[in-house]
């Protein structure tokens, strides 16, 4: 890119965008979390097992990671403002349609659509505060990531009420009013000078792209050309461009592997193993997501004084996030679950939070879009697997010992990850450093001794006859005085 990048004026506008960006994670994140609180009802009124009801979380988790992976090349061409209206405005119109279903199969299509509209509006509520905070911007991203805390402990209380009062129905006809304020928020999603630029060099690369191909290609070229694109449109080309961003990609894809399958089951094995109340295990979900919003709303003081960086912070989250599935198994009272709830909810509001930054230390502002929403659709394949793996491994085990064990040596692995590819990059700096050091200095005494060399090879001026009778008369004298020398 030729022209300079602007700056982020870490202010201004950027606080309105801020404080949209909150509002759409409460209503977006916090719907997704809560639509286990409309489980119990559609089982009683469909009439089926929990089994039956539970494949509308399956199909929430396999196809709302794949709309963020498209919104990140949306949002690359597009920008971030008609992205979010559009997915807002189709996410509340899909809300809406659930309540004229009449069998459980229609629920299954539209939370299916609904969850891919979901990921579209949810991806660039998170990269679009790049575009408006700099020195402020792990501050500001941690305070949009504690719209999630925040949803996750409002929305299924708002959903357990209307649905008392105005029944699984009504609630959800109130709620995709209240949706409508994922569009409101999308417009205050004011283009900023940095996305302008971004934008308008998108365009002209594609433009170029596009003359050359139309010039030097027949039409089974060109479309040989358009498949190959897809990918790059996509952003699936930094996998194996940028091997730092695969390495992120891997450690979050392990990551949503244990860290959703221990969130599912944090409740039931403190329900059916432990002994306690269905009001104690929704409490114990409850201080999780209170740990997790004080941890997201946090942690930008210590990326933006430089106390920690982004890798070992979120490397650190990971392995206390383990330790809590290791020590789970050990747990069975209400004040050691507590314990290791606060700690799960402070842990994984780090991990997630932090997340993003890593993918913006690995790559360039123009790329993070993309990237974000290939880590998002990677992070969902692991969520997915976990789910079934976990379940599996109850149902053969009779017990939540092991999946919450395997589930730590997911997390371990994805810390273990994040920290190596740190390590390397210090390693891998220093070493530059002093390469270039020694350079530096090989270079300051190459410099010197071609001077000296110039020096001694440097034509003496011509000497005229005066001051060469002088030398002759001084050499006269010296041999003089040596014969006489010789004679005594």
């Amino acid at each position: 890119m030729t022209a300079e990048v602007p700056a982020a004026p870490d202010g201004g506008w950027g606080w309105i965008a801020l404080a949209a960006s909150v509002s759409n994670e409460i209503l977006l994140a916090g719907y997704v979390e809560g639509m286990g609180a409309l489980f119990v009802e559609w089982q009683k009124f469909f009439d089926v097992g929990a089994a039956e009801v539970g494949w509308v979380g399956i199909l929430t988790a396999l196809n709302g990671p794949f709309g963020c992976l498209i919104a990140g090349g949306l949002t690359s061409r597009y920008g971030t403002r008609p992205i979010v209206i559009i997915g807002g405005l189709v996410f509340a119109a899909l809300m809406l349609a659930v309540t004229f279903s009449t069998e459980l199969w229609h629920i299954y299509v539209l939370i299916f659509v609904q969850s891919f509209f979901t990921g579209l509006a949810f991806q660039p509520t998170v990269t679009v505060i790049g575009f408006y905070f700099q020195n402020w911007l792990a501050f500001a991203n941690g305070v949009t990531y504690s719209g999630v805390g925040i949803g996750i402990i409002v929305i299924p209380l708002l959903v357990e009420t209307l649905s008392s009062r105005y029944t699984w129905k009504g609630a959800m006809r109130i709620l995709s009013a209240i949706s409508l304020l994922v569009c409101l928020s999308g417009v205050l999603f004011r283009p900023s000078a940095k996305e302008c630029y971004f934008l308008r060099q998108n365009k002209i690369s594609r433009k170029n792209r596009k003359n050359t191909s139309d010039h030097e290609m027949n039409f089974a070229r060109k479309c040989y050309h358009f498949v190959v694109s897809i990918p790059r449109f996509l952003g699936m080309d930094l996998l194996y461009e940028k091997p730092r961003f695969a390495t992120v990609t891997a450690s979050c894809c392990v990551m949503g592997y244990g860290y959703y399958a221990s969130l599912v089951f944090f409740a039931s094995k403190a329900v059916f193993e432990a002994g306690l109340s269905k009001f104690q295990g929704a409490l114990l979900l409850s201080f999780i997501g209170i740990g997790s919003t004080i941890s997201r709303a946090t942690h930008g003081f210590l990326l933006d004084c430089n106390i920690v960086s982004a890798m070992p912070l979120y490397a650190l989250a990971c392995f206390i996030n383990a330790a809590t599935d290791f020590l789970n198994p050990f747990a069975f009272s209400f004040s050691s679950l507590t314990v290791l709830a606060v700690s799960f909810g402070l842990s994984s509001g780090l991990i997630f939070a932090v997340s993003i930054m890593c993918v913006r230390t690995v790559l360039n502002e123009d790329q993070v879009a993309k990237g974000f929403g290939v880590i998002l659709m990677f992070n969902g394949i692991g969520t997915l697997i976990g789910l079934f793996v976990m379940g599996y491994l109850e149902k053969a085990t009779g017990s939540y010992s092991i999946p919450f064990i395997v589930a730590g040596f997911a997390l371990v692995l994805s810390g273990v990850l994040m920290a190596c590819d740190y390590v390397y990059m210090v390693y891998f700096h220093e070493s530059r450093n002093a390469k270039r050091r020694d350079e530096t200095t090989n270079d300051q005494s190459d410099h010197v001794q071609e001077e000296v060399n110039e020096k001694l090879t440097t034509p003496t001026q011509p000497v005229n006859q005066i001051q060469m009778k002088m030398l002759e008369s001084d050499m006269e004298s010296e041999n003089g005085t040596e014969r006489e020398a010789v004679a005594v």
